[in-house]
């Protein structure tokens, strides 16, 4: 159970790391993914995430519920978001499933009814985390020795494409990684270092919310808006990019594996952790 379904590389990258995994342990394992109706993914069985019915039918039979990738705990993104993912992880632990998140993020959470239910839930819950703000936003809702931090799962899918040795390059482009509450302006400073470097501004969103800050600011500068949707696209472009300006998590993960010099332009603590550990 994550958020699957629609298009955010970074979640769906880790849905197949995730599933990966499972199956590099138990090649008989049958995983189900939470998805939004209709969406299907090859090779997997999917069930509608808003349907209680099936929801329900499916945590009723698995023996590990997973509760996999991203930051699913956080009243930032959205507070029903957060409670969705709380429901589900009290569910699975009411049909006395074990219970597990997988590389996971937690934000601090200041509704005293969220952490009323996750006090109570994430005592028996395995957990492992991404970065040292989750567990210190964990460590706020409950002591939890046991909660271990690991890296994200998509290292796992990019490790067999980092092996092979980088290529000398001669880079074209800096890629542009916004958020859609990019600042309005920030194009201009962009288009001042391509100038200076005779370099093309490539802005790659990396999920389709993200498309139309990228579409406006690309505009102001003639540069080139793309969406990245899977490993392999983002391999090829950052493969000919000299520098890879991100205010999202994954577009700074892939950029360094694939060789292309980082840049954070995020406020994010989990971002900035990242940063710090690479």
């Amino acid at each position: 159970c994550g958020y699957l379904g629609y298009d955010n590389l970074g979640d769906e990258l880790m849905a197949q790391a995730i599933s990966s995994s499972v199956f590099a342990r138990d090649k008989s394992a049958r995983v189900v993914f939470f998805a939004p109706k209709g969406k299907k993914y090859e090779n997997f069985d999917c069930i509608n995430r808003h349907s209680p019915l099936q929801i329900l039918k499916s945590i009723k039979k698995c023996d590990v519920f997973i509760l996999g990738g991203g930051t699913l705990i956080s009243e930032e993104t959205s507070k029903r978001s957060a409670l969705y993912y709380t429901a589900m992880l009290t569910l699975a632990g009411i049909m006395k499933k074990r219970r597990m998140i997988w590389s996971g993020g937690i934000d601090r959470i200041k509704s005293k009814f969220l952490k009323f239910i996750l006090k109570r839930q994430l005592k028996s819950v395995k957990i492992s985390l991404r970065d040292t703000p989750s567990l210190d936003a964990l460590w706020q809702i409950l002591p939890c020795p046991s909660a271990q931090i690991h890296s994200d799962p998509v290292f796992l899918l990019v490790d067999s494409y980092i092996r092979a040795p980088i290529t000398k390059r001669s880079p074209k482009y800096v890629v542009v990684c916004l958020k859609n509450d990019a600042p309005k302006d920030l194009a201009i400073m962009i288009g001042e270092l391509c100038r200076k470097y005779s370099l093309t501004a490539v802005f790659a969103a990396t999920t389709p919310k993200d498309m139309p800050v990228c579409e406006t600011q690309s505009a102001l500068i003639n540069g080139k808006a793309m969406l990245l949707s899977d490993i392999e696209g983002a391999k090829s472009l950052f493969e000919s990019a000299a520098l890879c300006l991100s205010m999202r998590y994954h577009a700074i993960l892939l950029a360094a594996c694939f060789g292309c010099v980082p840049v954070c332009m995020s406020p994010s603590e989990k971002v900035l952790a990242l940063m710090r550990e690479m």
